[in-house]
């Protein structure tokens, strides 16, 4: 049995991307990096949609997945920031053809298909944008979609959400 590897510059990467956001402890990597890449290995995932790039270390670990397990398969990632970093850590890992930038705000984006395998949620993190994100993402998924919300639970605004709110707003997702 093949064992998969991890492209060479994860590493670099992944300290960088903790250097600019909110988690400035790389520990917690090897998590992310086995999330990211055993996700789409387990739900065979080509079509996938990420909202929030930043340096674009999710869509570079989940193209190179694509690349090395697949050979095929999209990544639609969208950010209303700009994306040319994002871009060339794409070139460095060789997988720019597997990614698509996307700069749009999440909820307004124009989706390019119509069913997502995988959806990522790693942008707005208000619960008023979540829940916009969420809705428009909604119409793209089937029943066998695999959404994933990235820290939100955590945030200031998300604990003032009523637990009934949220229960209400899981039923008409399920």
């Amino acid at each position: 049995m093949e064992i998969f590897q991890l492209h060479p510059l994860v590493r670099e990467l992944a300290v960088k991307s903790c250097q600019m956001g909110p988690a400035k402890d790389p520990a917690y990597l090897p998590i992310l990096e086995a999330f990211h890449t055993g996700i789409v290995l387990s739900v065979s995932a080509r079509n996938i949609l990420e909202y929030g790039t930043n340096l674009g270390y999710s869509s570079c670990l989940m193209a190179h997945t694509l690349k090395a397990r697949y050979g095929e398969g999209q990544i639609y990632t969208v950010d209303k920031a700009d994306q040319t970093e994002a871009k060339e850590w794409a070139k460095k890992f060789e997988v720019e053809e597997y990614i698509t930038h996307e700069n749009s705000v999440t909820w307004e984006y124009k989706h390019k298909i119509p069913v997502y395998d995988y959806i990522l949620l790693d942008a707005d993190h208000s619960y008023d944008g979540w829940k916009k994100e969420v809705q428009s993402v909604l119409p793209h998924m089937d029943q066998w979609t695999l959404l994933a919300v990235h820290d939100t639970l955590d945030n200031e605004p998300w604990k003032q959400v009523e637990r009934e709110e949220l229960k209400d707003f899981q039923s008409k997702m399920l």
